[in-house]
């Protein structure tokens, strides 16, 4: 009976870690969707002004960033494993090891 019991509140709490995990995730997504969106269009409407360039560059960073929050939320909420992303290393230089990084 007691393992039952010890069941039922394993099940509680994963239950409310989801749910939990799922509303934080719902409004995280809308922040990053308006961070991102604007990062983008002022970056790509700037670039011609080279001025575009570092907000790319930027906003890209960022999205890596948003990523990495995102997998230590789900690792620590829902007690999954998720690899951390590595950056891609290019032996042809800086400009090819930025873009294998994108």
């Amino acid at each position: 009976m007691d393992t039952i019991q010890t069941s039922i509140k394993v099940q509680k709490k994963s239950i409310s870690s989801v749910i939990l995990y799922i509303l934080l995730s719902f409004l995280l997504a809308q922040i990053y969707f308006v961070l991102v969106t604007v990062g983008l269009s002022v970056g790509l409407g700037t670039v011609i002004l080279w001025i575009g360039l570092p907000l790319l560059i930027g906003t890209f960073a960022m999205i890596r960033g948003i990523g990495a929050i995102e997998r230590s939320l789900a690792r620590e909420m829902l007690g999954v494993s998720i690899a951390e992303s590595r950056p891609q290393r290019s032996e042809q230089g800086i400009w090819r090891s930025g873009l294998a990084n994108l």
